[in-house]
Formats: C-alpha cells, sequence, structure tokens
C-alpha cells in the first residue's frame, strides 16, 4: 500500500526532528491564513474552515520531511491538503463507528 499525503500517516505522526519544527513554524506562519480563507470557500463556515485548517496543519507535520518544494512554492501542496481535509469534513463517518453521546448509557433506544 502505498501512502499518501493527503491522509493522516498511517502509524500516527513521527517525532518531528527540530529542522522540520523549525520549517513546519514558518509555513504555518506564511500561510495559515491562506488556508484558512481556502477551507473556508470549501465549508462556507468559518469554524469548519478552522477545524479543517487544524487538520491540514497535523497532516502537514506528518508529511512535511517529503516535501521538496522550498518555502516560496509550498502553497500547492498545502492547498492540495487542505482540499483533501475539507472534503473529509464532510465525508460520512464509517458504518462501525457509534455516537458516545448518548443521555443515558445503554439505555434502549425508542422510536419517537
Amino acid at each position: 500500500m502505498t501512502d499518501r499525503i493527503d491522509q493522516p500517516h498511517p502509524q500516527g505522526p513521527p517525532p518531528l526532528s527540530a529542522d522540520t519544527a523549525v520549517r513546519l513554524d514558518r509555513l504555518f506562519r506564511r500561510y495559515n491564513q491562506r488556508l484558512v480563507a481556502l477551507a473556508v470557500t470549501r465549508t462556507r463556515d468559518r469554524h469548519a474552515a478552522e477545524d479543517v485548517a487544524s487538520e491540514t496543519w497535523l497532516r502537514v507535520a506528518a508529511w512535511l520531511p517529503t516535501l521538496q518544494a522550498d518555502d516560496d512554492h509550498a502553497y500547492g501542496w498545502l492547498a492540495a491538503i487542505t482540499r483533501r481535509a475539507a472534503a473529509d469534513h464532510y465525508r460520512p463517518r464509517r458504518a462501525d463507528e457509534r455516537p458516545t453521546d448518548f443521555d443515558a448509557p445503554g439505555a434502549p433506544l425508542s422510536a419517537s
């Protein structure tokens, strides 16, 4: 199976090296506002867009060591990850996921 840079890292994000952390900080400071704005165009909701941008940066942190472009040319890569994160934000959850916010745990469901 090949890894995709637009998905969360399969084994969880690896620890960041000092150089990678510095680069991530630089990219965040330079591009975060643009990525949030892009996410707003996709979600039409500022709060959802901020969630999407947060997810984007988690994915970027996991895959940043694979980025070969310099910081001046990284926006296309970041935007692609943001677009995928926005799509994933609205993707239906897996069928085996169960909601956890029931009023009373273990209470039987009744038709209203």
